[in-house]
């Protein structure tokens, strides 16, 4: 049998609203049930551990590694961003740095800010459950198609790691989000909030990718997977010298 994540230990990001996402290791325990995984993980405060059973695969994310392409919620609106390095995070809350496409500067944000992407066309790996494991496929590089997301980004113009800007409609720099003093989200840790003033839930975090058919005989062969299945390939451009998890 094949799970996610096989050693015990490994630490991961776990997402319950209306918290933001904390850091927790994969317990001892893990269970298969009609084909869905679920782990007990350990969440570590300052004081004291404490052990949360059952949790679905869909609510865990592996921490976001350097170099990989992410998405960055700020000001209503998810932007594209890279991970440049992770900073000195709490017992409970992991901070990175990331830097958005068309800055310099880099920003310091939560984990709650951050979400995968991956690139069209890149290498990745789809869990087809315990019995099968990890299946190497890649993201679909087909522009558009009936039921198609555009989480997948393009690689037909990268350059370290970025897409170029249209010369005749450059994307203006972004101006990042921070909490105002006495507001809302002003406290340590809040999660984000949509336009509505909603907060986030797990299912924000997760986006149909596109990617082909196990057994795919054309580049028309494509199954949508939920983001939470896949996993950067080793010979992916967008994977970092890691392999790494969800």
């Amino acid at each position: 049998m094949q799970l996610p994540w096989q050693k015990p230990g490994q630490e991961v990001e776990r997402g319950r609203p209306p918290s933001p996402l904390t850091r927790q290791r994969v317990g001892e325990k893990d269970e298969v049930t009609a084909g869905k995984v679920s782990y007990a993980v350990t969440l570590k405060g300052r004081w004291r551990a404490q052990e949360r059973p059952h949790v679905p695969l869909e609510l865990l994310r592996a921490p976001l590694q350097v170099g990989e392409p992410v998405e960055l919620w700020s000001r209503g609106d998810w932007r594209l961003a890279e991970v440049q390095g992770l900073e000195a995070s709490t017992a409970l809350l992991r901070h990175y740095k990331v830097r958005v496409f068309g800055q310099e500067s880099v920003a310091v944000v939560e984990a709650s800010y951050l979400r995968r992407r991956f690139l069209k066309g890149s290498a990745v790996e789809v869990y087809r459950g315990p019995a099968r494991g990890w299946i190497c496929t890649r993201v679909s590089d087909m522009a558009s198609g009936p039921g198609f997301t555009n989480f997948a980004s393009s690689l037909d113009a990268v350059t370290d790691g970025f897409p170029q800007a249209d010369a005749e409609h450059p994307e203006p720099c972004a101006e990042l989000w921070e909490p105002q003093s006495g507001g809302p989200d002003s406290r340590r840790g809040a999660p984000p909030r949509k336009s509505d003033g909603s907060r986030f839930q797990p299912c924000d975090f997760v986006a149909r990718v596109p990617v082909l058919k196990e057994f795919a005989v054309s580049d028309e062969d494509v199954e949508e997977v939920p983001s939470f299945l896949l996993r950067p390939a080793a010979s992916s451009p967008s994977c970092p010298s890691q392999v790494f998890q969800i």
